[in-house]
């Protein structure tokens, strides 16, 4: 049997194969003598390996995909109730994108308050 995920943007379906990691290397020029002697910095992500109705191979976004059916069952048929609780990982929906809010976030001082310094 299989396991069937469905990307969250589009709602198409996709068979699961495995996973594998994306390596990047992002290059940060040094202050004194630029690219001569730049610091490389890794960079890893997880990626889905997937296959289409087609049959070609795609890499999908661990957070763009959920879990639809497993072995021709659903999740919850499958596993007990979920007890909610506060995420290890935030969801998509917790996480907020309005930079406002982040900006509103900063604690202000008065002019007279001497204790921040």
């Amino acid at each position: 049997m299989a396991i069937i995920l469905q990307h969250i943007n589009d709602g198409n379906e996709y068979i699961f194969l495995g996973i594998g990691l994306e390596g990047q290397k992002t290059s940060i020029s040094s202050r004194m003598l630029g690219e001569f002697f730049a610091k490389d910095v890794p960079e890893k992500s997880i990626l889905i390996a997937a296959c289409d109705s087609f049959g070609r191979i795609v890499w999908l976004n661990m957070s763009d995909v959920i879990v639809v059916e497993v072995d021709g069952e659903k999740p919850a048929a499958i596993l007990p109730e979920t007890i909610l609780t506060t995420p290890a990982i935030p969801l998509p929906e917790a996480v907020s994108t309005n930079p406002e809010e982040k900006i509103n976030d900063v604690e202000e001082f008065s002019e007279d308050d001497e204790e921040w310094i």
